[in-house]
């Protein structure tokens, strides 16, 4: 009996001084395996660890929590995934080693058991208990098969997932001292979220996993069950030791703070409520006792909120009317009441009831400018349960804008030049899905299949014959040298109006022979460079990279730099880091173009409005950018997605005439011009006698900004907006910004 209860003695995992930096697990001795059914039982997984407090790659806390329970018996390793959801799991019974797992309801469990031999092993279920399993390092390999046990259940607030794997199957064992580095993740299907416990962009990068040791000591956790803005949030803390212990609980978001001190006895677990969770910001959460520390930070969520949408951003002088789609009513609505006006009278006013998905106003022959539709959803008794303000434009953008016939381009500076005039290269990728109409004539430089000007410059590769291939890990397959050549050059020969050329896309992947042999990235890329301006010298060479990190590794092989940044351009927040991510890209395009990517339909379309795109196309022109690219591939853009598509022609004349007052203005500073919310994001140009202000609302809320000017000016004009009319009052004058808006100011000073 007792060679049998020794045999059942548990390692456990708890978690130990967790911050963002050094996610810790300490391992201690427990006393009872759990059963592999599927539920979660308190009493059978307190001598285990909880790693908790999941958030994402994308900066942000998770709409629904994750909490992983994992132990060890020496032979094999123990571990629970409880998920927190709404609804039904959304997940189909796969079959083994499917990666269409990754795109259900699932969890990831990574483990490296050697960092020495860098192999690590990846592991993932969904609902359904439907297995992913592969021994990953220089290569994936998939047939890897343990023997795993496993049972998924459900509880009333999400679902659940036990299982078992041998140690011996993963080549290691849990000795006292042994350190494994480990990593959990969630996915979910709905909302297209991805979390884990480290906050990991890249699931697959180890260098970035936890540290899990084996000791001889337990120690305290908590699970975190529920912190998600506007509702209140829940923690189970968890004392694993055999003495009472006071647990520190603190929250905070910009001016809303929470804390507490509870007392929990040995070997048992209490739960404390967080109420009023701030419903947007950073918000911060840490939990402590005397040797334990969890300390994290990360953005709340958006909530899906009321919209009142205008089915087009820029509509064309011709248009008729205008449809406005309603979505995501409160539960309480009664009715909706809308009221039109172009900022200073109402032009419409409409009431519905709550069953009526969509409006149509009259707009035929306003006048170009701005117009704002006021949308307020009403309970019964009459009162306000909530609002949207949205905008739409008259503009004159029917007539076809071709470019010069003859244009000789070049590149002066970091500045493209045709003709002698300053020119943005306005561009859009390709796309899966089909072109939209309301895109014609939008784009500068053809690149994609559609919508780009008459005349307009080309762009294309140098013809680079190497292929991304994804087995056995991603890498560009490379052909010899002489194959490359002959490549670039038959490419490169080609006649065409090309305002450049691309020699790699996403360059920092690796380079591969066929014999998979690694190469050196820099000196490839460099020698290609230096081939195609000894042979074409009037060519100007771009390369594309989406790490701002590792750009400086590729100096002295491009002459124009294309950026993405994943925390930006493909981040679903496209705004947040915005400003900061351009700013150091183009400290690091040293003096040359920089080509600016936005993704239009990255990480998907629904994350995208006419709105951000704007905005971010006015903070590109502003700090830096002598270019855009709209990625639009991937899923694409669907048709439908109208007001998405609508804001690409007028914005292309908006940064048409923009540009050349930003590259070829004098800036003003902040003591000449200047805004009172820290929201606003200003920036001013004397050009040509008048001085032209820039100014973005960075925000999603609506926000009235005061702007103050040395010297005053005597009169204000809209380029864009020639409806509206401001006034100067003691060197001041204010405006109404809806979220995520531009306004662009003319002013006349005194002389």
């Amino acid at each position: 009996m007792r060679k049998f209860l020794l045999s059942m003695m548990l390692i456990s995992f708890t978690l130990f001084n967790l911050t963002a930096e050094n996610m810790k697990l300490q391992i201690a001795l427990a006393d009872k395996a759990p059963s592999i059914d599927g539920n979660i039982s308190e009493a059978e997984w307190r001598g285990a660890a909880c790693a908790s407090a999941f958030t994402g790659g994308d900066g942000e806390w998770p709409p629904f929590q994750t909490s992983t329970f994992v132990c060890t018996d020496g032979k094999n390793l123990y571990f629970a995934f409880k998920c927190h959801n709404k609804g039904e799991a959304r997940a189909l019974k796969r079959e083994n080693d499917s990666t269409k797992i990754f795109g259900d309801e699932s969890v990831e469990l990574f483990i490296m058991p050697d960092e020495k031999d860098k192999t690590y092993y990846h592991l993932a279920f969904n609902a359904l208990a439907s297995v992913y399993s592969a021994r990953c390092g220089d290569a994936r390999d998939v047939t890897w098969d343990p023997a795993i046990q496993l049972a998924s259940g459900k509880f009333d607030r999400g679902w659940t997932l036990e299982g078992s794997i041998p140690l011996k199957a993963m080549n290691t064992s849990a000795d006292i001292g042994k350190t494994w580095k480990m990593n959990f993740g969630r996915n979910m299907s709905v909302c297209r979220n991805s979390s884990s416990w480290t906050g990991q962009k890249d699931f697959n990068n180890p260098e970035l996993f936890g540290t899990a040791i084996v000791s001889q000591n337990a120690g305290r956790d908590f699970s975190l069950e529920q912190f998600s803005g506007g509702i209140p949030g829940k923690i189970l803390l968890r004392n694993n030791k055999k003495e009472n212990v006071e647990f520190s609980v603190s929250a905070s978001c910009k001016n809303w703070n929470f804390a507490r001190k509870l007392s929990v006895n040995a070997s048992s677990c209490v739960s404390l409520s967080i109420e009023n969770l701030p419903a947007s910001g950073e918000l911060r959460l840490k939990v402590s006792s005397p040797d334990f520390l969890t300390d994290k930070t990360a953005f709340i969520p958006e909530n899906a909120k009321f919209a009142a949408t205008p089915e087009l951003y820029h509509c064309g002088k011709e248009q008729k009317a205008l449809s406005v789609n309603i979505e995501n009513l409160p539960e309480k609505t009664d009715r909706i009441e809308f009221i039109l006006s172009d900022d200073e009278k109402t032009l419409d006013k409409k009431s519905v009831g709550r069953e009526v998905k969509s409006i149509s106003f009259n707009i035929a022959d306003f006048p170009i400018g701005r117009y704002i539709i006021n949308s307020n959803c009403m309970d019964e008794s009459g009162r306000l349960i909530s609002s949207d303000r949205k905008v739409f434009f008259i503009a004159d953008i029917s007539a076809e804008n071709p470019l010069p016939e003859k244009q000789d381009i070049k590149i002066s500076g970091s500045i493209f030049m045709m003709n002698g005039k300053v020119f943005f290269p306005f561009m859009r990728t390709a796309s899966k899905t089909a072109a939209s109409p309301l895109e014609k004539s939008s784009f500068n430089v053809k690149y994609g299949t559609s919508g780009a000007r008459a005349n307009a410059p080309l762009f294309d590769t140098c013809g680079l014959p190497s292929k991304v291939v994804r087995i056995p890990f991603t890498h560009y397959r490379q052909p010899s040298d002489k194959e490359c050549f002959n490549s670039m050059d038959k490419t490169l020969s080609t006649e065409g109006n090309y305002i450049f050329r691309r020699l790699q896309y996403e360059l920092t992947i690796k380079i591969c022979t066929a014999e998979l042999k690694e190469l050196d990235n820099a000196a490839e890329y460099k020698k290609f460079y230096r081939h195609i301006k000894e042979k074409f010298p009037g060519i100007s060479v771009s390369v594309q990279c989406d790490h701002l990190a590792k750009l400086n590794d590729f100096n002295g092989l491009c002459d124009v730099v294309e950026i993405a940044s994943r925390d930006s351009s493909y981040h679903k927040n496209l705004i947040r880091n915005f400003i900061a991510d351009i700013s150091e890209a183009k400290k690091c395009a040293a003096g040359k173009p920089l080509i600016w990517w936005i993704g239009a339909s990255i990480p998907h379309h629904e994350f995208r409005t006419a709105e951000n795109i704007r905005v971010g196309a006015y903070l590109a022109i502003t700090h830096g950018a002598n270019g855009i690219v709209f990625h639009m591939g991937h899923d694409g853009i669907p048709e439908n997605r109208t007001q998405l598509w609508s804001v690409f022609r007028g914005l292309a004349d908006e940064m048409e005439f923009l540009y050349p007052i930003v590259i070829e203005g004098k800036k003003l500073d902040a003591s000449e011009v200047s805004a009172d919310k820290p929201e606003i994001d200003c920036a001013a140009f004397a050009f040509e006698d008048k001085v032209y202000i820039i100014a973005v609302n960075t925000s999603t809320e609506n926000i009235r900004a005061s702007f103050t000017l040395k010297p005053k000016a005597v009169s204000i004009s809209m380029p864009f907006e020639k409806n509206r009319r401001l006034t100067v009052k003691d060197e001041t004058f204010s405006d109404e910004f809806t979220g995520y808006e531009p306004h662009v100011y003319i002013l006349d000073r005194a002389r």
